[in-house]
């Protein structure tokens, strides 16, 4: 049980960063576009 609650958390910390990371890839694509 402790276990499963572990690894959801560590899946929400991986997308959040995943989401994070990819906005700021985003942003320095636009930004060299200028």
């Amino acid at each position: 049980m402790v276990r499963e609650i572990n690894a959801e958390l560590l899946d929400t910390k991986i997308e959040k960063d995943s989401k994070i990371w990819r906005k700021q890839n985003i942003d320095m694509m636009l930004w060299q576009q200028h």
